[in-house]
């Protein structure tokens, strides 16, 4: 997925703090960044193998808050 097609579907987050945010899941390899060499150039992200092992854990504590209303 594009930065700009993440930050479409984060609405309200400012590409400042999504840049960052994304900067600091690939440093802790739960995603992949990938430069696509077209014009204009664009990055592409995709969830690792580490990212996917939390995925279970993340459906989990969705469910809770949504059980929860929080």
């Amino acid at each position: 997925m594009r930065f700009n097609e993440i930050a479409r579907q984060l609405s309200g987050a400012s590409k400042k703090v999504l840049a960052e945010r994304l900067k600091a899941m690939e440093e802790n390899k739960l995603i992949t960044r990938k430069v696509i060499s077209s014009k204009p150039v664009a990055v592409q992200y995709a969830i690792a193998d580490r990212g996917l092992s939390a995925l279970s854990i993340l459906e989990v504590l969705k469910t809770w808050t949504i059980e929860n209303n929080l």
